[in-house]
């Protein structure tokens, strides 16, 4: 976990994603993990892996706490912006604030998705911190 979350701090997602993936096998449905690893494969272009990590963890893990869904939901709905499944995203944002009223990042990444359902140019893309859940742009 700890190698994986320090090459998506370095956005070197190529060796995240190889250090994560390790962890993922003993612990497929480790929330933290499953952030780390999805926001890496998704920096790689590949979402359809990213969203699969997330669903599965969302519907098998049944004891993570509200801020743990919260935080995964933010992250699918970051890896469907990515895919450019606008309402699919902004329903995760949505259900992520349902747990975790108010939050930030969830709020900015709504704008985001209202603005480039508008036709407007977003003003840079943001990446949710897994850690903080606040968000950074790049």
């Amino acid at each position: 976990m700890m190698a994986g979350s320090f090459y998506v701090e370095i956005q070197d997602f190529a060796a995240a994603e190889k250090a994560l993936s390790v962890g993922l096998r003993l612990e497929p449905l480790n929330t933290e993990l499953v952030s780390e690893a999805a926001l890496a494969l998704s920096r790689l272009g590949r979402n359809a892996e990213s969203l699969a990590v997330i669903d599965r963890a969302l519907g098998e893990n049944t004891w993570m706490d509200a801020l743990d869904r919260a935080r995964l939901l933010r992250t699918r709905g970051f890896t469907l912006i990515e895919m450019g499944r606008l309402e699919e995203a902004e329903a995760a944002y949505r259900d992520s604030l349902k747990l975790q009223p108010g939050h930030k990042g969830a709020l900015g990444e709504l704008e985001y998705v209202a603005k480039a359902r508008a036709g407007m140019a977003p003003s840079g893309i943001t990446t949710v911190r897994s850690t903080t859940g606040e968000p950074s742009p790049e």
